[in-house]
């Protein structure tokens, strides 16, 4: 099946088709080479899923094979077969009915397939999510059993920490079909506005999270983050790494703002954050996934 970048989907799965796809990339058999993980992306809040294609693609040009995973709400939802304006009501639909459960049992489906393969090929298993997919991500890190934890988590701008002003979101949860307009610049939205209910489901996560014990947490983990990240303020990120006493690589980025790059908490793609800034958060995350014991907090 063929998805918004070209790439398309390989690899039989053994999870409901409209929650995710697994990447290929044509290599000569010069280029073949063992393969050295499988990395199962997930986005962000109201983020089309196959926006993370970019990142996606990286990874397989690192020899990784890739599942993208698309959370209620985020990407194609029925049949492709059905009309443009049916797929997008049937993504409003399911965005605005989801919860954090539901985010949590479709991430469950999805990685048990990834984990299955990682198996298989005796490689580990890397999570990579940005912003709600991060957060996501390391509440199913505290709620799964050992068998079936990633074996590395990178995390780009995650939602464990958030603006003050989010909070002012929280009152509005009577009204759960009220649609806020989203952040996201046009080209990546999932959808024109988001619910109340998903940023009630956001934040049940962000809750049980910051209620859990983090002390014992062993897995690798990356964060990046620019400094001036609108959404997940830098400083209280490293509040919250020294506060859990969590062993975390985190990496600060310094974006330049100009053009069409407005926003720093966006940073999933070269057009997001711009070529200079993408070679070296791909550099970091090669160098985290060949060395991922080593530490810079």
């Amino acid at each position: 099946m063929a998805n918004d970048s070209g790439i398309t989907s390989a690899n039989p799965a053994s999870f409901p088709e409209h929650l995710g796809a697994w990447l290929n990339r044509q290599e000569s058999a010069k280029e073949k080479a063992p393969p050295q993980g499988v990395a199962l992306l997930v986005h962000g809040l109201n983020l089309y899923s196959p926006r993370m294609d970019a990142l996606g693609e990286w990874f397989l040009s690192q020899h990784f094979e890739v599942l993208r995973v698309s959370l209620s709400g985020h990407g194609p939802t029925v049949a492709p077969s059905l009309d443009t304006g049916q797929l997008e009501k049937d993504r409003r639909e399911a965005f605005g009915s989801t919860s954090a459960p539901t985010w949590l049992d479709e991430l469950d489906q999805v990685s048990a397939a990834a984990r299955e393969r990682a198996d298989q090929l005796g490689v580990p298993l890397v999570y990579v999510g940005f912003s709600l997919g991060g957060l996501v991500g390391t509440v199913f890190q505290l709620r799964s059993a050992p068998t079936h934890r990633f074996d590395r988590l990178v995390l780009l701008a995650p939602a464990i920490v958030m603006t003050s002003w989010a909070n002012l979101l929280r009152p509005l949860k009577p009204f759960p079909k009220l649609g806020i307009p989203a952040f996201t610049p046009g080209q990546y939205k999932a959808n024109r506005t988001t619910p109340i209910q998903a940023y009630h489901a956001m934040f049940a996560l962000y809750d049980e999270l910051h209620r859990s014990d983090l002390k014992e947490w062993s897995t690798p983990t990356l964060v990046l983050s620019d400094v001036h990240d609108e959404m997940v303020p830098f400083q209280r990120l490293t509040e919250f790494l020294a506060e859990h006493q969590l062993d975390w690589t985190l990496y600060p980025l310094h974006q330049k703002l100009g053009g069409k790059r407005r926003h720093y908490h966006l940073m999933i793609d070269p057009e997001s954050v711009g070529e200079t800034i993408w070679r070296r958060m791909t550099a970091q995350i090669l160098s985290f996934l060949q060395n991922p014991n080593a530490s810079s907090t």
